[in-house]
């Protein structure tokens, strides 16, 4: 890791949570939108909101992460600090408890999603030059 500065790294991560975020809030537009018009059953929210924060951290680390190594550390903590942030931003918009268990769900999602992500951009994608 030694030829790759910490600026790199630190800007990797930072365009990654961004990135995950703005996927998130795509897709939670899109599956309001679906909800809304398609007749879908409110009672599937809960999996739709899993499945749009695990699919937006994988998709992030995948197409964030252009420095070699140690993909599957990097997709955690980028799987983990959405986690906080979507949940803070949840709670600031609905006047909930940000830290209770359904974080520690999301963290886990969230950073199993991320450590798939870094470990195919690591491994499928070409990296930088040094």
């Amino acid at each position: 890791m030694s030829e790759y500065s910490f600026r790199s790294y630190l800007f990797e991560f930072l365009r990654s949570v961004f990135v995950a975020i703005v996927l998130s809030l795509l897709f939670v537009l899109v599956s309001a939108m679906i909800f809304r018009f398609g007749g879908i059953d409110p009672s599937f929210v809960g999996i739709f909101n899993a499945v749009i924060k695990s699919v937006s951290v994988l998709a992030a680390a995948f197409l964030c992460f252009r420095l070699p190594q140690r993909g599957w550390l990097r997709g955690v903590t980028v799987g983990a600090a959405f986690a906080v942030i979507s949940n803070v931003i949840y709670a600031l918009t609905s006047g909930t408890n940000p830290f209770d268990l359904g974080l520690l769900a999301d963290l886990l999602l969230c950073s199993v999603s991320g450590a798939v992500g870094g470990i195919l951009a690591v491994n499928i994608k070409k990296p930088l030059a040094a």
